[in-house]
Protein backbone atom coordinates (compact mmCIF):
# COMPACT_ATOMS: atom_id res chain seq x y z
CA UNK A 1 0.00 0.00 0.00
CA UNK A 2 3.06 2.34 0.84
CA UNK A 3 4.16 1.41 -2.59
CA UNK A 4 0.96 2.53 -4.47
CA UNK A 5 0.88 6.00 -2.44
CA UNK A 6 4.73 6.53 -3.57
CA UNK A 7 3.39 5.83 -7.29
CA UNK A 8 0.93 8.09 -7.19
CA UNK A 9 2.79 10.39 -5.40
CA UNK A 10 5.55 10.75 -8.45
CA UNK A 11 3.28 10.36 -11.24
CA UNK A 12 1.78 13.33 -9.79
CA UNK A 13 4.65 15.08 -9.71
CA UNK A 14 5.71 14.20 -13.31
CA UNK A 15 2.00 15.14 -14.82
CA UNK A 16 2.46 18.74 -12.98
CA UNK A 17 5.87 19.11 -13.92
CA UNK A 18 5.85 20.31 -17.35
CA UNK A 19 3.10 22.92 -16.62
CA UNK A 20 5.55 24.73 -13.68
CA UNK A 21 8.29 24.57 -16.38
CA UNK A 22 7.07 25.94 -18.99
CA UNK A 23 4.52 28.57 -17.55
CA UNK A 24 6.63 32.03 -18.53
CA UNK A 25 3.71 34.45 -18.49
CA UNK A 26 2.70 35.13 -15.29
CA UNK A 27 5.93 34.37 -13.84
CA UNK A 28 7.37 37.23 -11.90
CA UNK A 29 10.66 39.06 -12.29
CA UNK A 30 12.61 37.09 -9.82
CA UNK A 31 11.16 33.55 -11.12
CA UNK A 32 12.26 35.29 -14.83
CA UNK A 33 15.90 36.28 -13.32
CA UNK A 34 15.84 31.96 -12.24
CA UNK A 35 15.13 30.63 -15.57
CA UNK A 36 16.90 33.51 -17.52
CA UNK A 37 19.72 35.04 -15.76
CA UNK A 38 20.42 38.98 -15.29
CA UNK A 39 18.69 41.41 -17.66
CA UNK A 40 20.37 43.25 -19.82
CA UNK A 41 19.34 47.08 -20.58
CA UNK A 42 16.19 47.79 -22.25
CA UNK A 43 16.58 50.00 -25.26
CA UNK A 44 12.85 50.55 -26.49
CA UNK A 45 9.42 49.17 -23.98
CA UNK A 46 8.18 46.04 -24.81
CA UNK A 47 4.68 47.23 -23.32
CA UNK A 48 4.45 51.33 -22.54
CA UNK A 49 4.06 52.39 -18.68
CA UNK A 50 5.16 48.59 -17.26
CA UNK A 51 8.29 47.52 -16.34
CA UNK A 52 10.22 45.83 -19.02
CA UNK A 53 13.39 43.49 -18.67
CA UNK A 54 15.35 42.05 -21.57
CA UNK A 55 17.07 38.55 -21.20
CA UNK A 56 19.72 37.09 -23.49
CA UNK A 57 19.29 33.32 -23.06
CA UNK A 58 20.75 30.61 -25.60
CA UNK A 59 21.24 32.56 -28.62
CA UNK A 60 18.14 34.26 -28.01
CA UNK A 61 16.33 37.63 -26.73
CA UNK A 62 13.34 37.27 -24.38
CA UNK A 63 12.10 40.78 -23.71
CA UNK A 64 9.35 41.01 -20.75
CA UNK A 65 7.04 43.31 -20.00
CA UNK A 66 5.54 43.00 -16.00
CA UNK A 67 2.42 44.50 -14.59
CA UNK A 68 1.77 44.03 -10.86
CA UNK A 69 4.77 41.81 -10.92
CA UNK A 70 3.55 39.99 -13.42
CA UNK A 71 4.95 39.16 -16.89
CA UNK A 72 2.55 40.06 -19.29
CA UNK A 73 3.97 40.52 -22.96
CA UNK A 74 6.85 38.00 -23.79
CA UNK A 75 8.92 38.65 -27.29
CA UNK A 76 11.32 36.32 -28.49
CA UNK A 77 14.25 36.93 -31.31
CA UNK A 78 17.02 34.61 -32.09
CA UNK A 79 20.11 37.32 -31.29
CA UNK A 80 21.22 36.41 -34.82
CA UNK A 81 24.69 36.19 -33.97
CA UNK A 82 25.09 33.22 -35.87
CA UNK A 83 25.15 32.65 -39.86
CA UNK A 84 21.46 30.94 -39.72
CA UNK A 85 18.16 33.81 -40.88
CA UNK A 86 16.54 35.90 -37.78
CA UNK A 87 13.76 34.50 -38.45
CA UNK A 88 11.91 32.54 -36.55
CA UNK A 89 11.64 28.80 -38.16
CA UNK A 90 8.35 26.82 -37.76
CA UNK A 91 9.91 24.21 -35.28
CA UNK A 92 11.28 26.96 -32.72
CA UNK A 93 8.04 28.81 -32.85
CA UNK A 94 6.57 25.25 -31.74
CA UNK A 95 8.81 25.14 -28.87
CA UNK A 96 7.79 28.63 -28.10
CA UNK A 97 4.43 27.82 -27.75
CA UNK A 98 4.37 24.65 -25.71
CA UNK A 99 6.43 26.84 -23.10
CA UNK A 100 4.06 29.19 -22.90
CA UNK A 101 0.90 26.80 -23.06
CA UNK A 102 0.43 26.80 -19.49
CA UNK A 103 -2.49 24.54 -18.76
CA UNK A 104 -4.46 25.62 -22.19
CA UNK A 105 -3.69 24.54 -25.82
CA UNK A 106 -2.98 26.94 -28.96
CA UNK A 107 -4.88 26.95 -31.95
CA UNK A 108 -3.90 28.61 -35.08
CA UNK A 109 -6.44 31.74 -35.35
CA UNK A 110 -8.37 32.03 -38.49
CA UNK A 111 -8.68 35.67 -41.06
CA UNK A 112 -11.36 37.49 -41.36
CA UNK A 113 -13.67 36.98 -43.89
CA UNK A 114 -13.39 40.01 -45.34
CA UNK A 115 -10.61 40.04 -47.55
CA UNK A 116 -9.65 43.33 -46.77
CA UNK A 117 -9.13 43.40 -43.24
CA UNK A 118 -7.49 39.75 -43.54
CA UNK A 119 -4.91 40.97 -45.70
CA UNK A 120 -4.26 44.27 -43.37
CA UNK A 121 -4.31 41.60 -40.51
CA UNK A 122 -1.86 39.31 -42.08
CA UNK A 123 0.33 42.58 -42.72
CA UNK A 124 0.52 43.81 -39.25
CA UNK A 125 0.28 40.18 -37.65
CA UNK A 126 1.92 37.55 -40.10
CA UNK A 127 0.19 34.10 -37.91
CA UNK A 128 -1.55 34.54 -34.81
CA UNK A 129 -2.45 31.99 -32.47
CA UNK A 130 -5.12 32.04 -29.32
CA UNK A 131 -5.05 29.96 -26.58
CA UNK A 132 -8.01 28.18 -24.63
CA UNK A 133 -6.49 30.31 -21.38
CA UNK A 134 -7.24 33.60 -22.97
CA UNK A 135 -3.69 34.38 -24.11
CA UNK A 136 -2.97 35.23 -27.92
CA UNK A 137 0.81 34.93 -29.78
CA UNK A 138 1.84 36.31 -32.81
CA UNK A 139 4.57 36.53 -35.25
CA UNK A 140 5.97 40.50 -35.88
CA UNK A 141 6.49 41.62 -39.08
CA UNK A 142 8.47 38.99 -40.99
CA UNK A 143 8.90 36.61 -38.33
CA UNK A 144 11.68 38.49 -36.92
CA UNK A 145 10.11 38.04 -33.60
CA UNK A 146 7.46 36.23 -31.58
CA UNK A 147 5.16 37.93 -29.16
CA UNK A 148 2.82 36.27 -26.29
CA UNK A 149 0.48 38.09 -23.75
CA UNK A 150 -2.04 37.87 -21.71
CA UNK A 151 -5.59 39.53 -22.18
CA UNK A 152 -4.37 41.98 -19.21
CA UNK A 153 -1.27 43.00 -21.80
CA UNK A 154 -4.03 44.61 -24.29
CA UNK A 155 -6.37 45.88 -21.60
CA UNK A 156 -3.13 47.69 -20.06
CA UNK A 157 -2.20 49.38 -23.21
CA UNK A 158 -5.88 50.50 -24.24
CA UNK A 159 -6.20 52.03 -20.57
CA UNK A 160 -2.18 53.16 -20.74
CA UNK A 161 -3.14 54.76 -24.53
CA UNK A 162 -6.10 56.45 -23.32
CA UNK A 163 -4.85 57.92 -20.20
CA UNK A 164 -2.15 59.70 -22.55
CA UNK A 165 -4.71 61.55 -25.11
CA UNK A 166 -6.48 62.43 -21.59
CA UNK A 167 -3.11 64.56 -21.11
CA UNK A 168 -2.57 65.66 -24.11
CA UNK A 169 -5.85 67.00 -24.15
CA UNK A 170 -5.53 68.55 -20.60
CA UNK A 171 -2.31 70.17 -21.94
CA UNK A 172 -3.85 71.76 -25.30
CA UNK A 173 -3.38 75.52 -24.57
CA UNK A 174 -6.72 77.40 -24.65
CA UNK A 175 -5.95 79.46 -27.96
Amino acid sequence: MKNVWGLIVLVMIIVASPISTFARLGETEAECLNRYGKSATTFAPLLDGAINREYNYQGWRIRAAFINGKAVRLEYRRTGKTAESPRIQPDEAQAVLAGEAGEGQWKEKSNSINPIASFLDTQSRPKTWKNTNGNIAYFTVAKLALVVETPEAEAFTKAYREEKEQQRKASTPKF
